[in-house]
């Protein structure tokens, strides 16, 4: 079992400063117009976020809906345009949607995204085994690639009787155990979990966060967790921004920031995570 007191996660955090980000986000700007035809204004869903995610980390973007975080995730994956700033990964500048078919293959090996809904992502035509030997391929598999995605299978917890069941046949947590699954079939070096676990029950959670850690030791994957969820949070993340509408208003490690926030938006976040007692408090009263 890995050392998660604050001292090793700061040991981490040194080492990894001497190496190069994955990916470097610097002055990320995103505008979405206003509709044609209306008065109404141009919205800024996201203003000057920058931040690096290094090797072998896990970076959690957290806010609530409607703060920018899954607005960044996607302009880092080509899902949005870029209004303004850069986007870089591997050292290669991906500011710019993807303009080829083979451009987008060349991205899917850097970065995988996982999203919170796995049964609208799959094709529910697909056996689950057909889901990963597809994607085995479509990255340049070679040899055995069936006993290849049954290799991946196995490794989420999914045995040799789910290979030719379809999505609809699956759980929630089991078909959030294909996504991963999905995932990884591109051996990709960064994995974006947006918001991965916010459909599942609590005890299918552990469950699946655990995975993510097991994978990130096995595998020196790196992920950018975008979640709404503190505990989560604390549970899987090395390092974490805090978003409010669209701009970072507190980022530091994980464990640091939730014991001592000092940003009103953090505090109050942290204060509604249910625990022993809990009681809501409402967020005039934690600004004051």
């Amino acid at each position: 079992m890995s050392d998660d007191t604050p001292s090793a996660r700061a040991a981490e955090a040194s080492h990894g400063a001497a190496a190069d980000p994955l990916i470097r986000v610097t002055d990320l700007r995103k505008v979405f117009p206003a509709p044609r035809g209306t008065k109404g204004e141009d919205v800024v869903a996201v203003d000057g976020v920058s931040f690096d995610l290094m090797p072998d980390e896990c970076l959690a973007i957290v806010g609530e809906s409607g703060s920018g975080k899954t607005t960044v995730a996607r302009m880092i994956v080509g899902l949005e345009t870029v209004t303004a700033g850069t986007v870089t990964v591997l050292g290669q500048d991906r500011t710019s949607a993807p303009r080829s078919l083979r451009d987008r293959r060349v991205r899917a090996r850097e970065v995988q995204y996982v999203f919170q809904d796995p049964y609208s992502s799959l094709n529910g035509r697909q056996r689950i085994g057909d889901v990963i030997m597809s994607n085995l391929k479509l990255h340049g598999a070679a040899g055995d690639v069936r006993a290849a995605a049954q290799g991946i299978l196995d490794s989420v917890g999914l045995a040799q009787r789910f290979f030719d069941r379809y999505p609809r046949e699956l759980s929630g947590g089991q078909r959030q155990r294909v996504a991963i699954a999905r995932a990884l079939a591109a051996d990709p070096k960064v994995i974006v979990l947006d918001e991965a676990v916010a459909a599942l029950d609590v005890s299918i959670q552990a469950q699946i966060l655990n995975l993510l850690s097991d994978i990130k030791a096995e595998r020196k994957v790196s992920y950018l967790f975008i979640s709404h969820d503190l505990a989560v949070v604390n549970q899987i993340s090395d390092r974490m921004i805090v978003m409010e509408n669209g701009t970072v208003v507190d980022q530091g490690g994980t464990v640091e920031l939730l014991a001592n926030p000092t940003h009103p938006y953090t505090r109050s976040l942290r204060a509604a995570v249910p625990g022993p007692g809990w009681k809501p408090v409402r967020r005039e009263r934690l600004a004051s």
